[in-house]
């Protein structure tokens, strides 16, 4: 009766911690997933940063053409 009770026990504790390991794993992967999209908002600000500092370059050498012509 004991062992039977100590084996019941053994197998709840180990699917509880089977539970606890999946839990775990999925809150990982959330906060991966979590990362992953705030690391592409940033990647989206840098490139519309980039495309700015492109058109002030464009800009600026039109200028210093038309500056040249004069």
């Amino acid at each position: 009766m004991m062992l039977l009770l100590r084996s019941r026990l053994l197998q709840i504790i180990v699917c509880g911690m089977k539970q606890v390991r999946f839990l775990l794993c999925l809150l990982m992967n959330v906060l991966q997933a979590l990362e992953l999209l705030r690391l592409w908002r940033l990647l989206r600000i840098l490139i519309l940063w980039e495309a700015v500092l492109l058109m002030e370059a464009m800009v600026f050498t039109m200028l210093l053409r038309i500056l040249i012509r004069l």
